[in-house]
This record gives structure tokens, sequence and C-alpha cells, in this order.
């Protein structure tokens, strides 16, 4: 049990300090790593430059923006691949207001199927995201958790920043020169979220009606889990 205990601690710390020190300089660092993998299979891609988009967050509930992402081939096995996103609520699909921020990562990827029209992969992807937004929430007095009592409304200004290392798998449908590209994971993220301009720094957020915005918005500084799954369409020449 201490041994659990002592890895989670030196991974929060690992996570902080990568944050902290490293930040996009991480992600220079395994994007070059990426880079590197070329390997010696048989070479058989046609097009080995892709340029996608992510249409699905343009209607985020959580993070919208519009991104984009530039994927290099490196023969059969191996790809490398960048995205940068500016985070902005342009469909208007979330409470926020003042939307703003910024998504930028590095992945490596490894098939472990590939024909000319079909592939499959497992990848490692490393994202940082940092966004700010106002908005209104419920809150509760410190001193009364439990009683709707006292609970008032309140407009903050929160500001989130997160780094996140996923592991995922994918599939690739290539028609001409557009490919579909549907993927799933699971990842670890370090997550530190903070609100200011509060009427009382220590009441806390909570919903007669809970929802993923009011959870979501809470202060937050530690590690939790990631669930990336999204749909990339790409441009290949």
């Amino acid at each position: 049990m201490h041994t659990n205990c002592d890895t989670l601690k030196n991974t929060y710390h690992f996570m902080k300090i990568l944050k902290a020190r490293c930040g996009c300089h991480f992600l220079l660092l395994l994007l070059f790593l990426s880079w590197q993998i070329q390997g010696n299979a048989q070479d058989t891609v046609t097009y080995k430059n892709h340029i996608s988009i992510t249409p699905l967050r343009l209607i985020g509930l959580i993070n919208p923006g519009a991104e984009l992402g530039y994927e290099r081939y490196f023969g059969n096995k191996y790809s490398g691949k960048i995205l940068y996103a500016y985070l902005h609520d342009f469909a208007r699909t979330t409470p926020y207001e003042n939307y703003e921020g910024v998504r930028v990562g590095v992945e490596a990827k490894r098939f472990v199927y590939q024909e000319e029209k079909l592939g499959a992969y497992a990848s490692a992807e490393a994202i940082y995201n940092r966004s700010s937004f106002n908005s209104i929430y419920e809150f509760f007095p410190n001193d009364s958790p439990t009683s709707w009592r006292g609970s008032y409304l309140d407009s903050i200004f929160v500001r989130n920043e997160n780094l996140s290392l996923n592991f995922k798998v994918g599939m690739q449908v290539q028609y001409h020169r557009l490919m579909l590209e549907i993927f799933g994971g699971v990842g670890i993220k370090h997550k530190r979220l903070t609100h200011e301009g509060r009427i009382n720094s220590l009441d806390h957020i909570h919903s007669r009606h809970p929802n993923i915005y009011s959870i979501s918005a809470k202060e937050f500084d530690g590690l939790t889990m990631n669930l990336p799954l999204n749909v990339v369409i790409s441009f290949c020449f």
C-alpha cells in the first residue's frame, strides 16, 4: 500500500515538474523523438503528408475551438504528428463567456495494420491545454455544505491549465486524398483550475441539478484520468 501511494505521489510531482519547468519544450522534445522512429519497414505509403482538422471540436462541450494538425509518415509503420488549436466557443455550445485558450500537442504512432486504404494504430500523445473564461455558478456557504439555505449565484473568472499523457488506438479509412480517422484511449492528466473574483473564496460550487459544467469547474490541482475520443479528417499529399 505504501509503495502504491509513493508511486502516485512521484507521478504527481513528475507531471507538475514537466508542466512548470518544461511546458512546450517537453512537447517539442517528444516531437523530435517521434520524427526519429523511421524504422526499416518497406515503404508503400503514397501520401506521406497529412493536414488534418477536428470538426467536432468546433462544437465541443468542454474545450471548443478550431484545431489543425500536420502528420508525417515514415514508411508503413510509423508517423509523427503535431497539432495546434485555438480555443474559442465559435458555436456557442457552452455557458462560458469570453472563452479563450490554446491547445498544442505531439503524437507518435505505431501502425499495427496498414493497407492502401485502411490502417490501425496505437499511439502515445502529449497535450498541453490552457484556457480561461467567465461564467456564473451556484455556491454553497462553507458553514452549511448540506443545506440549500444561503446558496447564491456568483460570476467568476476561471483559469484552467493541464498537461495530459494519453495512450490511444485508432482506425483510418482513406478515399483518394481524404482520410477519416476515429480514435479513443485513456490517459493521465495534471489539471490546475483556479477561480478569481469570488464573493467568498471559502464557499464551494454546487448545483441543484449537477451537470458537466458545474462539476468540471470546481477548483482542483492534481492528477485525474483523461479519456480522449474524437474524429479527424485529413487531406493527404
